[in-house]
């Protein structure tokens, strides 16, 4: 990903499947399983996050 353009990181990482849950202070992502980038979703989302 290091030497990828802008829009083949936003079709490996926005374009997903994804079912989406919320709750009354929260909104839950629960991503497939097989979907290959969800350890650098997940990094770039806790950055994404605040403290």
């Amino acid at each position: 990903m290091a030497r990828a353009q802008v829009t083949t990181i936003l079709c490996k990482l926005l374009k997903i499947a994804a079912r989406i849950t919320t709750s009354v202070c929260r909104i839950v992502l629960h991503l497939s399983g097989g979907y290959s980038y969800q350890e650098l979703f997940a990094r770039i989302a806790a950055r994404l996050t605040p403290t």
